[in-house]
């Protein structure tokens, strides 16, 4: 058994919709359909997909902080949803937007968060002064041990809170969108702050983002999320390769042209005269840049590469992101990805995505069956809970 194995899980979500006055009915929406995947030590595993394919609600799963529905999940040999003491000390689970040292200790110095961190994980003096020495020098952070936290830059706070989530040395990462607003240097630098943690301890690491950039540095694997199901696995670079293969023209002219003499290069998708956006095959952009400089008044031009937003965003019903990103639909296997392609799981996807105002199904919920929870499974049937029965340990 993995780091994390993940079998069959499955999260509903129900929300309110209002039909008029004292008119409201109640909707299922699927978060995720029977999700299974493995992760292993010193494996760092892309999750990719859509805006509400699900990947935080998976990860949320993961760390214990969201009950499923149904499904079978281990993390380090633990029942996540239970929150026991040692599982807490063995993960750690970074979203994107204000960290745990932002929330509570904005107005004190670095340090003394880092001293918050020893003291709710109850890390001993030696341990902790080895792991703080360790990260200081990883993310070059001695300079600003007495800076209050409000005072850093937003790339600064980004690598004071992952060094923070690093100190009691956890065996799982979930990072969830964790170059989000970051400049290009300071996302260069967390890639290979993260990427030289899990070479170091050996920890394994799960890794959402839009960004290709990260993916492409970061993951051994990728698997491919869309409404809920996996769709594709395998290495980042045939992900790459394949988003790779369109180029994008972006040009300003210095006085008006013809939309038609443009299209003889490429397919227009943004023009207003002025400017265009032209996309033409990696294999002729240096031809249809050499075309629009020779017979155009170019004032400025720009050969750009499409990242995984753009490339999701035009995902919808009729058009699922396996046929955007135009993989051929191969049945993954077991050994799915290990020979460099990337493999389709087929399946009819189902429709819709993840909506607002939206709760889990039957609120707080628990294994079907009366006493304890059994150690063992981790296997999930919920029900309701009913007045007074809140577990334990869970808040």
């Amino acid at each position: 058994m993995g780091v994390v194995s993940v079998k069959g899980l499955r999260v509903v979500y129900r929300r309110t919709i209002s039909g008029g006055f004292l008119c409201r009915r109640r909707e299922e929406i699927v978060a995720l359909k029977g999700v299974s995947f493995e992760v292993h030590e010193g494996e760092i595993l892309g999750y990719i997909g859509p805006n509400g394919a699900g990947k935080t609600t998976t990860l949320k799963v993961l760390a214990g902080t969201l009950f499923p529905t149904a499904g079978e999940v281990r993390v380090l040999g633990h029942v996540p949803w239970r929150r026991e003491r040692d599982f807490l000390r063995k993960i750690s689970f970074i979203m994107s937007g204000r960290g745990l040292l932002e929330e509570i200790t904005w107005d004190l110095p670095v340090q003394d968060g880092f001293l918050l961190v020893r003291d709710l994980y109850g890390l001993p003096e030696g341990e902790f002064r080895r792991s703080l020495e360790e990260l200081v020098g990883l993310f070059g952070l001695r300079e600003l041990l007495e800076v209050p936290l409000r005072q850093l830059s937003h790339g600064q706070r980004a690598r004071v809170e992952l060094a923070a989530a690093l100190l009691w040395r956890p065996r799982l990462l979930l990072l969830d969108e964790p170059t989000l607003g970051l400049d290009i240097l300071s996302q260069a630098a967390l890639r290979e702050f993260v990427r030289e943690y899990v070479e170091r301890t050996g920890a394994a690491c799960i890794v959402t983002s839009h960004y290709m950039r990260d993916i492409e540095d970061l993951a051994h694997r990728v698997l491919l999320l869309d409404r809920g199901e996996i769709v594709a696995q395998g290495p980042p670079g045939e992900l790459a390769r394949r988003l790779s293969g369109i180029r994008r023209l972006r040009v300003v002219f210095e006085r008006g042209v013809s939309e038609g003499e443009l299209r003889r290069l490429g397919e227009v998708v943004e023009f207003d005269g002025n400017g265009a956006v032209i996309l033409v095959p990696a294999s002729r952009a240096v031809e249809a840049a050499k075309g629009l400089l020779e017979g155009f008044p170019v004032h400025d031009l720009t050969i750009e590469e499409p990242d995984l937003e753009e490339e999701f965003s035009t995902v919808d019903e009729d058009h699922p992101i396996a046929e955007v990103l135009d993989i051929p639909h191969v049945v993954a296997g077991d050994d799915a990805g290990s020979a460099g392609t990337l493999h389709v799981v087929p399946h009819e996807l189902p429709q819709g995505g993840l909506g607002e105002d939206i709760e889990p199904q039957g609120g707080l919920v628990q294994k079907e069956q009366s006493g304890p929870p059994q150690e063992g499974g981790g296997e999930f049937h919920p029900r309701p809970l009913a007045v007074g029965e809140l577990p334990q340990g869970h808040f």
